[in-house]
Parts: structure tokens; sequence; C-alpha cells
């Protein structure tokens, strides 16, 4: 159970977002959702609590990689992780909160990265 995490999940894809969604909510998450790394930047901005960042890599309205470099430069300490099927993708942006790339077949390891780092 991952006890009212609060969770900011980016993913584009209609069916796959609302699939994480409930898979989350399942595990007693609060769950915030954004269909793009643009929406998420303006949800960032808001100032609202949130305890880890899940974001898909590739998305045609602002990708990951510019949620992570917001984050990054408003130095906002949320922990980060990329939830994706590219495998290989390229992190230009350090930050000390990125906590790596899990496969989107990996659910369970995304759950124990969840808990592991909120």
């Amino acid at each position: 159970m991952l006890n009212d995490k609060r969770i900011l999940l980016i993913e584009d894809d209609e069916d796959l977002r609302m699939i994480f969604f409930s898979q989350l909510k399942d595990l007693n998450a609060s769950v915030l959702v954004a269909n793009s790394g643009n929406e998420a930047i303006k949800l960032l901005g808001l100032n609202l609590p949130i305890d880890i960042i899940v974001s898909d890599y590739s998305m045609p309205d602002g990708d990951g990689v510019s949620v992570l470099k917001y984050v990054a430069q408003k130095n906002l300490e949320i922990p980060f992780v990329f939830y994706t099927n590219n495998i290989n993708p390229s992190i230009p942006e350090k930050y000390p909160r990125f906590l790596g790339i899990i496969h989107k077949l990996d659910f369970d390891l995304l759950v124990e990265v969840i808990k592991q780092n909120t």
C-alpha cells in the first residue's frame, strides 16, 4: 500500500493514464494527473503538495525531460522517476532526486521505488 502518497502522474496516452491512475489509487495513493509535460509544469507552479513525480519520457506537448529540467531549476526537491517504454533515454539534466527509469511493464518495481523514496 502507498498510504496516501501524493503522486503526480504524467502520461499522454489516455488509456495508459487511466490504467496507471487506477492501479495507484487501488494502492491508496492520492494521484494528480497531467496529460503532458506542459500541463505538469503548470500544476507544479501551483505549489501543490507532491511526494513523487512519475513521468512518461516522450510526449508531444512538453516531454518528461522538460518537466525534470523545471523541477531541477526550481529546486523543488521532489523525487522524480521516468516510467516509460523508452529504456535508453537521454537524461541531460542533473537532479539529485532523480530516481531513474522504470519500464512501463514493471509496475511492481515502480511501487517499490515510490515506497522507498517518499
